[in-house]
């Protein structure tokens, strides 16, 4: 039974859980981690963080270090760092 006293309730338009709290923080989340993925990609295309996987032992071998990494990395068809050394190597001595 129904109390006379009290108005009758109407149902209200429906509110959404939560609030704009929550989305904010997720769209911050979502921007950070999209960033950091970018980031990485970027720097894995760069390969690494800028360096070359090479380690010259002096300034002088660096060119051959930069010859080496666009080989690796513009060159169609996968190389032998083997074959490649052992030519690299037989082209110092002649």
């Amino acid at each position: 039974m129904t109390d006379p006293t009290l108005p009758p309730s109407t149902p209200g338009p429906a509110r959404p859980r939560g609030g704009t709290v929550p989305w904010i923080i997720s769209l911050a989340l979502a921007a950070v981690l999209g960033a950091l993925l970018f980031g990485g990609g970027y720097l894995a295309g760069r390969g690494g963080s800028g360096g070359t996987g090479c380690a010259a032992p002096d300034e002088a071998f660096a060119p051959l270090c930069e010859a080496y990494d666009r080989l690796q990395n513009e060159y169609v068809d996968d190389l032998d760092s083997d074959k490649v050394a052992e030519g690299a190597i037989r082209g110092m001595f002649q």
